[in-house]
């Protein structure tokens, strides 16, 4: 785990974070306590609200990362 003074580092550092509280936030969902059905909801619905809250830093990787594809596809 990464410490709290690293939150507001910019980059790889940043993106780490994101995906620690990601990770914290599927633990404390209990969809693995889930025994039939329903847990595919309940992952939308966490992946929904983890990117809502980090929209803006989320859609900038993620455009990032669809320039670099798209211009590897047209090369």
């Amino acid at each position: 785990m990464r410490k709290k003074s690293d939150k507001n580092n910019n980059g790889l550092a940043y993106l780490h974070n994101l995906l620690d509280e990601y990770g914290k936030k599927l633990k404390e969902s209990r969809i693995s306590e889930i025994k039939t059905g329903g847990w595919e909801d309940e992952l939308q619905k966490v992946y929904d609200d983890f990117f809502t809250d980090n929209q803006n830093q989320l859609g900038q990787y993620f455009r990032y990362v669809y320039n670099v594809f798209k211009l590897i596809d047209e090369s």
